[in-house]
């Protein structure tokens, strides 16, 4: 893709990099509580020139409907304290059922943060998912990435506004699940770029022949029903390669 466009690329090996100064790290932390990744903070700073421009678009995650993927398509949307604690980056390698008292204190975390934000007070129109990722994930999430880059050069984030971010989350549900936004913005600046996949994935132009919810985690009982019915279907079809197999032996004998 870098070579098609003509862009210089340029990767960082982490794992033999040099660790970041006891002062560079302070910097850090004294502009923001919470720090991204101090090797790729010192690699910017020590390898890249200071006079560069950085464009990030770490926030185009509110136009993917993000949250509400991650949920069981019998889930309420709205989701509560409890479910927000299990949908954070690191709770999603914790494999406990939410009964578990294991989010207790995480549930109480949240708590306190929907209370003092005021988040159950949302606009008609937005889902809590939406709000879920605007507020936590926008606001805390993408602050320390910005500053692991800013202190060597300008950095720019395309998708940091609330204009943005509102117009992201004013596109269709069926079409932000699909990335259909992406593809089109793809579409209207560069369209050979759709030719390279994402993530393992193809940009498939968008569909509108499924619901919603098939594209969220579970299935339905049809579904369960029809995948029991392919491996009985298949266990059939072994038994009868099997006795077909047992009848030409007996025939050539």
């Amino acid at each position: 893709m870098a070579a098609q466009l003509r862009i210089p690329h340029q990767l960082f090996d982490l794992s033999s990099a040099s660790k970041p100064p006891k002062a560079f790290i302070e910097s850090l932390r004294k502009l923001s509580t919470r720090r991204s990744n101090t090797l790729i903070s010192w690699a910017y700073y020590n390898k890249l020139p200071h006079d560069a421009l950085h464009i990030r678009g770490q926030i185009n995650g509110v136009g993917k409907w993000h949250f509400a993927r991650q949920l069981h398509f019998s889930e309420d949307i709205e989701i509560g304290a409890r479910r927000m604690a299990s949908l954070t980056k690191r709770a999603q390698k914790v494999d406990r059922e939410l009964s578990d008292p294991f989010w207790d204190l995480g549930e109480e975390g949240f708590q306190e943060y929907i209370d003092t934000t005021q988040l159950r007070s949302i606009p008609a129109g937005y889902r809590m998912t939406d709000m879920f990722i605007w507020e936590h994930r926008v606001g805390n999430w993408n602050h320390p990435h910005i500053v692991e880059s800013d202190v060597t050069f300008d950095t720019y984030q395309l998708y940091g506004s609330r204009r943005m971010i509102r117009l992201m989350l004013s596109v269709p549900e069926i079409d932000r699940v699909q990335l259909s936004l992406f593809r089109e913005i793809i579409n209207c600046g560069e369209p050979s770029l759709l030719e390279y996949p994402l993530n393992g994935h193809t940009w498939a132009p968008p569909r509108y022949d499924r619901p919603l919810s098939s594209y969220q985690r579970g299935k339905t009982a049809v579904e369960l029903e029809l995948e029991q019915l392919k491996k009985e279907k298949a266990a059939l079809t072994e038994e009868l390669t099997k006795l077909r197999s047992l009848t030409k032996t007996g025939s050539s004998d």
